[in-house]
């Protein structure tokens, strides 16, 4: 490795380092411009990482974000980008936490990018992953005391429907 490649390295730690700090900022301006580099961040992150350190921060940082939409409906969305990077099914399932958490916000268009995002990953995850993980989310978001959620399990039992087996789909 030259001198180069160290310093390209050293770069990428800092910026990465800079920006998750920024997440944690009071500011909101940081706190949107990092939320908006989630999908960079993860890639230099790599998928492990990414789902047990980064979505973990993420999922504590929806509660500090909660009353900012503007905040909340960008972290859904880049939640939801997130699946490329987290390819494989157990790191895909991580992101259902935080994105259940979303769908019970008031503002619509924070759920419907929640939705979006769920949805992403539903299509993803396999069978066993879907009865594990994805689908007992959804029946509590069925099961939820708000309209809107049970709104959004509908939309989410469409996307995941063919691949439930025949005892699931009943």
């Amino acid at each position: 490795m030259n001198d180069g490649d160290e310093n390209d390295e050293l770069d990428q730690v800092s910026s990465i380092a800079l920006l998750i700090d920024d997440l944690s900022s009071e500011d909101p301006s940081a706190k949107l411009h990092s939320i908006k580099r989630l999908k960079p961040i993860s890639q230099l992150l790599g998928p492990e990482r990414t789902a047990d350190e980064l979505v973990p921060m993420l999922t504590e940082l929806i509660d500090k974000i909660d009353c900012n939409p503007e905040l909340m409906m960008n972290l859904s969305e880049q939640l939801g980008n997130l699946t490329e990077v987290l390819s494989e099914n157990d790191h895909l399932a991580s992101l259902c936490e935080p994105l259940e958490i979303m769908i019970g916000n008031d503002d619509s268009v924070v759920r419907e990018k929640a939705v979006a995002s769920l949805q992403k990953v539903g299509r993803l995850l396999n069978s066993e992953t879907i009865s594990e993980e994805f689908l007992p989310m959804i029946e509590r978001q069925r099961e939820g005391d708000m309209f809107a959620m049970r709104i959004s399990a509908c939309f989410l039992y469409a996307d995941i429907y063919k691949k439930l087996d025949s005892n699931q789909k009943q």
